[in-house]
């Protein structure tokens, strides 16, 4: 009997199903790993009740171990502190965020302040030059203030 070749979901590399004809992974411990996880992943979104042990295991394991972390970042003294120096960084950012949308030197497409103090005018976005900052989709756009002059504007009354 001749056995099948597939590709390997998680490494893409070529294998040969051996006994299950919707074998999806390869027998590499690194694939079989990724599988697990889905399969857990899978599991935890669509059976309420694993989801409800798995979270009470993880709690029970929390409470024997309480200084699991704490004993972690000792025994992994280089990798806590080039974690730490990483989260400063992503505060940083984020402060630089903050500070630039609050001079309105950001544009996004899901946010406006919350005082309206835009004019209606043809706005374009740009990108480049550090100055502004903008999604890569950012197009010319026209903004119209919803006033009286805007059913003058569609060519409707509302």
């Amino acid at each position: 009997m001749p056995r099948c070749q597939r590709r390997c979901r998680n490494c893409r590399r070529s294998f040969q199903i051996k006994r299950n004809p919707n074998q999806c992974y390869c027998n590499k411990p690194g694939c079989q790993k990724a599988r697990k996880n889905k399969w857990r992943s899978h599991k935890r979104r669509t059976d309420p009740s694993y989801a409800e042990n798995q979270a009470e295991s993880a709690k029970r394991w929390r409470a024997r171990k309480r200084n699991y972390w704490q004993q972690y970042r000792q025994r992994h003294a280089e990798y806590a502190q080039k974690n730490r120096d990483q989260q400063q960084n992503r505060q940083k950012q984020q402060r630089l965020l903050l500070k630039l949308w609050q001079e309105r030197e950001i544009a996004k497409s899901d946010a406006s302040p919350p005082e309206s103090d835009l004019l209606s005018a043809d706005y374009c976005i740009l990108v480049g030059s550090g100055q502004m900052i903008a999604k890569s989709d950012a197009l010319m756009v026209r903004i119209v203030s919803k006033s009286k002059s805007y059913s003058d504007f569609c060519g409707k009354k509302l």
